[in-house]
């Protein structure tokens, strides 16, 4: 309760009345002055001394008689009246109507409880005087419970705006015309992180990105030239450390209301959501460029089975563009051999939203081809925002056809395998068990399938090869491509000799040897007679060396005696002669002479003798001094040629060889082809060399046999380098000899790897 003491002459009325309980005759201005309270819109009465009413207007009155039910009337007490209308003021009242005799005009805001409800009434009261002494009191109450009640809602309301724009994280601004800050909330400080003494009455662009102020000013401009319209504004704001964040909201001028003269603005903080959105723009560029860019076919239909949506896959899979299968059934585009796993799939998706199926289908291209795909479809249609059948597809036709092609491939191998003359078996590399073998090993081993799956390696290796077997599976090696020789045994003991092939494969899921065994013991038996025929070779080339010494010999023997022995005979006898001669100086001088041819002679039969290879000088040299001692000393026309990339790569043995074969040949032609003209050439071509001599002498038949060991010489120096004699010649077509020389490596087969077998 709220009692306010108003002190008189505010404006007041003040009413008193000369009445008395015997209802005194009233004048006329006083009947007037009643008329005048009677009709007055608020309550009015007066009091005498012992609290009795004197007058009460009819708006008291009708008061009275709605909260309590009872007429009141001039003469009655006016506490009891009051007690009924509010039991709690009655002790209150009488303080304040003490107070009024005494001399006191008071102004009270008085708070009543009326039937249960609050009231609000401005009372007005005032001493009535007569004769300087106080009778009574007059009262004037104004009913003001909807102006109280009008005021502590708009106190409150104030109090609610105040609070919510204090504790609200939307940013509420005051902008004068110039764009300063006038007025800010609470947020700006948690925003920004400063004060209002700091932005206050500064520039509200000093909080705008710098990249973006144009713009701002521009919509700031466009605010000032619409007043009283709401702009919606999005913005970038930059914080004083630089941070950046974004804004949005409505901006109003206002500056034509007295009560604002401003521009307000209402903004709230949409840095997340507009990091949010960035972010899922980029995820959706990047979900958009999978999917347009994928090799995959990505569709949608919706419960029809009507196509709603395809990826650019389709295109470039199917050949059809989105005008062509958009909006059309799905069972369109499908194979006639695959509609009803199509229609079961439909039907299933349906039935089971959200799970997924894994399909095999054949489509349709545009052409007509077919494409065999494989995917995933699931039942989105309750999902909002997909609301669709959804099926992710790959194309698999090439993936079906290489299935095939090894499909194939594996039934080729297999009967490969199983088909090959070869003995070919496949046994476990931790056991050395069988566990495969062609129908060539069983037979070859001379087992039944039963009795070979049985076996392992041991079974048919010989006893002195157990042990490295066994020194294999401890060591856990598990080379591969290795070829072996050993001795094996078949079911009726017989003793083999087998190339041994192995492999490491995986067979069954088990790492396992391939093994290929190639029956050798033929080979080795012509290994033998090959080395027989060798050591037989070897003797021939023996007897024809000594045999040529021997001729060697005998043929310096006879130049000695015949040529030599003859001179130095002559020269004896004229030395013998000149003793008895009157003039022994011409004797003498002819004896000189003598001797001096017997020297010559001597002299070119040890040339003969020692002409040969120079290493120091090299092959072609060397040649070239032979074939320049043959022009001097006949009258054969000889040709050379040489044309070897790089001597010094080859063999110095080799070159003496070539060099001895043609110096041999070319002595067979001066004694015996009665030739003009020989042409002697050494060529390499790759690593293949060949020498050549050739004349246009007499000539020979190929079918008579030949006494001289010359030939024979010939041809076991070229063995000797791997090379091939060949000789054509006939009567009268002079003779062509041609000695081919091929790398080492290309010897007869190599038996080197039997010496391991025992």
């Amino acid at each position: 309760m709220r009692t306010a003491l108003i002190s008189p002459g505010q404006g007041q009325t003040r009413h008193t009345t000369r009445a008395s309980k015997a209802q005194q005759p009233i004048p006329d201005q006083e009947a007037n002055l009643l008329a005048l309270v009677e009709h007055m819109d608020g309550l009015v009465w007066s009091v005498d001394r012992n609290m009795q009413y004197i007058i009460l207007n009819s708006a008291l009155r009708k008061k009275i008689r709605e909260l309590t039910g009872v007429d009141a009337s001039p003469g009655d007490k006016m506490l009891d009246f009051l007690a009924l209308l509010d039991p709690t003021k009655k002790e209150e009242w009488e303080k304040i109507y003490q107070h009024a005799f005494k001399g006191k005009s008071q102004r009270l805001l008085q708070k009543f409880i009326l039937s249960d409800r609050p009231a609000f009434f401005d009372i007005s009261i005032n001493p009535i005087r007569s004769k300087n002494e106080i009778t009574g009191v007059s009262c004037f109450a104004l009913d003001v419970t909807e102006k109280i009640t009008y005021d502590a809602r708009i106190k409150a309301s104030e109090a609610h705006f105040r609070a919510l724009i204090e504790n609200s994280t939307d940013i509420i601004a005051v902008l004068n015309k110039e764009g300063e800050l006038i007025y800010g909330s609470p947020s700006i400080e948690n925003e920004f992180g400063v004060s209002p003494e700091e932005y206050l009455q500064t520039s509200v662009f000093n909080f705008i990105a710098e990249d973006e102020r144009i713009n701002a000013m521009e919509k700031f401009q466009e605010v000032l030239k619409k007043p009283n319209k709401p702009l919606f504004v999005q913005t970038k704001t930059v914080k004083p450390d630089g941070t950046i964040g974004f804004v949005e909201g409505v901006v109003t001028n206002l500056l034509a209301k007295p009560e604002i003269q401003g521009i307000v603005c209402n903004f709230r903080d949409v840095t997340e959501r507009v990091t949010a959105e960035e972010v899922r723009k980029q995820v959706d560029l990047k979900f958009r460029a999978l999917i347009e860019n994928s090799a995959d076919l990505i569709m949608m239909a919706n419960a029809t089975g009507q196509f709603t949506y395809g990826s650019p896959s389709v295109k470039k899979l199917l050949g059809w563009a989105g005008k062509e299968y958009l909006n059309k059934s799905v069972f369109s585009f499908i194979h006639p051999d695959s509609i009803p796993d199509a229609t079961s799939l439909l039907g299933g998706l349906m039935q089971h939203p959200g799970k997924s199926f894994t399909i095999f289908l054949t489509l349709l291209h545009k052409n007509g081809k077919s494409i065999q795909v494989e995917g995933i479809a699931t039942n989105f249609l309750h999902i909002p925002g997909i609301n669709a059948l959804v099926a992710n597809f790959r194309d698999i036709t090439e993936r079906k056809k290489a299935q095939k092609r090894i499909h194939e491939s594996e039934n080729l191998y297999k009967n490969l395998f199983n088909k090959s003359p070869l003995p070919i078996c496949v046994c476990d590399a931790l056991s050395l068990k069988f566990l495969e073998a062609n129908d060539a090993a069983i037979k070859h081993y001379g087992y039944s399938r039963k009795e070979f799956m049985g076996l392992s390696a041991f079974d048919l290796t010989m006893p002195e090869d157990h042990e490295e077997l066994r020194n294999l599976l401890i060591s856990g090696r598990r080379t591969t491509n290795h070829r072996l020789l050993r001795k094996q045994v078949r079911k009726n003991g017989e003793i083999m000799y087998a190339e041994v092939l192995s492999h490491m494969i995986t067979y069954k899921g088990k790492e396992s040897y391939m093994i290929l065994a190639n029956d050798i013991t033929e080979k080795v038996k012509l290994r033998h007679e090959l080395m027989e025929e060798k050591i037989y070779r070897q003797k021939e080339i023996m007897k024809a060396s000594i045999d040529a010494q021997e001729k060697e010999r005998e043929e310096i023997g006879r130049e000695m005696h015949d040529n030599v022995t003859q001179i130095l005979t002559t020269a004896r006898l004229c030395l013998s002669l000149a003793n008895d001669d009157k003039d022994p100086k011409v004797l003498i001088t002819r004896s000189s002479d003598i001797i001096a041819a017997a020297i010559e002679e001597i002299r070119k039969l040890s040339k003969d003798l020692t002409q040969s290879y120079h290493r120091d000088v090299g092959l072609q040299l060397s040649l070239e001094d032979l074939t320049d001692s043959i022009r001097m000393a006949s009258q054969l026309q000889v040709n050379f040629c040489f044309s070897i990339p790089d001597e010094q790569l080859l063999d110095d043995k080799l070159k003496m060889t070539i060099f001895r074969i043609a110096q041999e040949q070319l002595n067979n032609v001066l004694k015996h082809a009665k030739a003009r003209s020989v042409s002697v050439s050494v060529v390499q071509e790759g690593e293949i060399i060949t020498l050549s001599v050739s004349d246009d002498g007499k000539g020979f038949s190929m079918q008579e046999k030949r006494n001289g060991i010359g030939l024979l010489n010939i041809i076991n120096r070229a063995d000797l380098f791997n090379g091939r004699v060949k000789i054509d010649s006939a009567p009268g077509t002079g003779c062509r000899m041609t000695i081919t020389f091929k790398p080492m490596n290309q010897l007869r087969p190599d038996f080197s790897g039997l010496s391991h077998v025992q």
